[in-house]
């Protein structure tokens, strides 16, 4: 399971929310698969010496043992991660998502 979080998106979150909000690793659109990360919980893995060329934290999620796992320029550093899987409990108290942007069919 690979993933990124860009700094910039991520700069965004912490003005409009402070540390209040998850970061969401989904596995699969048709089965529950995802890491529920509380970003006060995680906030210094997420560290600026591990942004890569293009402002973002890329990695994987090793399945067998939920490690989860971000590199860049041949470092790397991980956590567990087996206490967010499905953790959806910890998305009991947020908002729903931002709606979708008008694409302007409604006006066809």
């Amino acid at each position: 399971m690979w993933f990124n979080f860009y700094q910039a998106k991520l700069r965004e979150f912490i003005q409009d929310h402070g540390s209040n909000f998850c970061l969401v690793i989904n596995g699969s659109s048709k089965n529950d698969d995802a890491f529920i990360l509380p970003y006060k919980a995680v906030k210094s893995f997420f560290s600026p010496d591990m942004l890569d060329g293009s402002h973002r934290w890329v990695g994987s999620i090793r399945m067998h043992d939920e490690a989860i796992v971000i590199s860049t320029g041949g470092r790397s550093k991980e956590f567990p991660g087996h206490d967010y899987h499905n953790a959806f409990r910890l998305l009991q108290d947020a908002p729903g998502p931002l709606p979708k942007e008008p694409d302007g069919a409604e006006f066809a």
